[in-house]
């Protein structure tokens, strides 16, 4: 299971490079090797636009520095351990000290970065398991990671940054330097502003890039789905937070 962690989280470095500025060019392994799993039987929402707790919620980290919470089961461990006192949590932490708890050094820690994952909105998409959430401190986003609870092995990952941003589609355009084709949202997509698919001159996975804003925050979503079905999947698609989905999947 280490392992596994270390390789998602090598992944994700070069995945989130890619989301979180303009792209001189797709890194096309970002999105190889995710696993993830769960059934959305409800809808929840969030406010509009969902805040992030401070300016600098999470502090000065290295590059390297990940929170990696690999499903909602270690999620619910995470949030329980951080309501014990100090002891008990440096226990806790004692138990988990790898590669995926990096950045979390003390209980102060770890309440910044729930907070942090809980002021971002997160989907909860039909058919698809949350796998994987990532809080990356050197690009300050979380991605979440999904796969398909059907035969399909259709994955998604859902890469947000937690500033607040209410940047339009043209201001979107106006940073990359690919060509971004901008998809009709109206009222079809319920909470986008905007839809744009990144157009990739050689494309030799078959993965898609497309780039919106929901509750205000820059949003990147990464995916083997066939277009037309990812567009089917976000007429359906509503945002909830990570503790709220985490609470009605248990």
């Amino acid at each position: 299971m280490k392992r596994t962690v270390i390789i998602y989280i090598l992944l994700m470095l070069s995945f989130v490079s890619a989301c979180a500025k303009p792209m001189s060019g797709v890194d096309n392994t970002a999105a190889a090797g995710k696993d993830a799993g769960s059934s959305t039987t409800e809808t929840a929402q969030t406010e509009k636009n969902t805040v992030a707790p401070t300016e600098n919620h999470l502090g000065e980290h290295s590059v390297s520095a990940h929170l990696v919470i690999s499903g909602i089961e270690a999620y619910h461990e995470f949030v329980k351990a951080a309501e014990l006192d100090d002891k008990a949590f440096q226990e806790y932490l004692d138990s988990h000290s790898t590669y995926s708890m990096n950045g979390i050094n003390a209980r102060e820690d770890a309440i910044k970065a729930i907070n942090a994952l809980n002021s971002v909105p997160m989907p909860e998409i039909a058919g698809f398991d949350l796998e994987l959430a990532d809080l990356n401190y050197a690009y300050d986003n979380v991605s979440f990671w999904f796969k398909s609870n059907g035969v399909d092995g259709s994955l998604l990952t859902f890469d947000v940054k937690l500033p607040i941003s209410d940047e339009d589609a043209q201001e979107i355009k106006d940073g990359y330097d690919r060509e971004l084709v901008e998809i009709p949202v109206k009222d079809d997509y319920p909470e986008l502003k905007y839809l744009l698919r990144v157009v990739l001159d050689d494309k030799p996975d078959s993965y898609s890039y497309f780039n919106t804003n929901i509750h205000s925050h820059r949003v990147c979503f990464i995916t083997n789905m066939k277009d037309d079905d990812f567009l089917n999947m976000l007429q359906s698609c509503r945002y909830t937070t990570i503790s709220d989905y985490v609470q009605s999947h248990m």
